[in-house]
């Protein structure tokens, strides 16, 4: 009995051992389990918080400054050699200057030369003519007289004005270019219109020209 129950011990010892080896075996051939996702991530986050992103984003250009307002040009002489192929000197003296120069130096004001200023304005303000064409215009009793800025370009709207001042206010009109023709761009030009001698009237024409016509 003491033989039979040994072996068995012994039988039993060795059957444990014999498990014991393969569990061990079986437990070193599994693989190592996988990293979660969070796990994976922190060495990345690590990365980039060690080495920070150096490139700046793209700075919005500065606006670019207006220019500041260009000053208005002031009147240019023109070379004679420089003057274009069209170009046409300023108009000559025309009319009985002399004779109307002295009435307007001489003659009072009278209570209607505002309104004579007026008509005249207003038989000026045509399309053809420049707003810059007349700088004044002043009434006295007997003559009214005009100042004038006469350009190559715009000789078109003097005749005309011219013509307008002779059919509605008077057909003695005189014109005297101020200053020296030296090839400027603007010549000024003061022109004297009769306050007394009526506007011209057409051959033929049925309207008669009226008492206050030259007023």
């Amino acid at each position: 009995m003491k033989k039979s129950a040994i072996a068995i011990a012994v039988g039993v010892v060795a059957i444990v051992l014999v498990w014991a080896v393969v569990l061990l075996s079986s437990s070193d051939d599994q693989p190592a389990p996988e990293q979660t996702s969070n796990e994976a991530a922190e060495p990345a986050i690590e990365q980039q918080v060690a080495e920070p992103n150096l490139e700046r984003p793209g700075e919005p250009s500065a606006a670019p400054t207006p220019a500041a307002a260009a000053a208005p040009p002031s009147p240019k002489r023109i070379p004679s050699d420089q003057l274009p192929p069209d170009y046409q000197s300023r108009p000559e003296k025309l009319g009985p200057v002399a004779e109307l120069k002295a009435a307007y130096d001489s003659d009072p004001r009278d209570p209607a030369a505002g309104a004579t200023e007026e008509r005249i304005r207003g038989h000026l303000k045509q399309e053809e003519i420049s707003p810059e064409l007349v700088r004044s215009v002043s009434c006295v009793k007997s003559v009214c007289k005009l100042e004038m800025n006469w350009k190559s370009d715009e000789r078109h709207g003097y005749m005309i004005a011219m013509m307008s001042l002779i059919s509605h206010v008077s057909q003695q009109v005189a014109a005297d270019p101020v200053g020296d023709n030296d090839g400027q761009e603007v010549h000024p030009i003061d022109v004297y219109v009769s306050r007394v001698v009526p506007p011209y009237t057409p051959a033929g024409s049925n309207e008669a020209p009226s008492p206050s016509a030259g007023q």
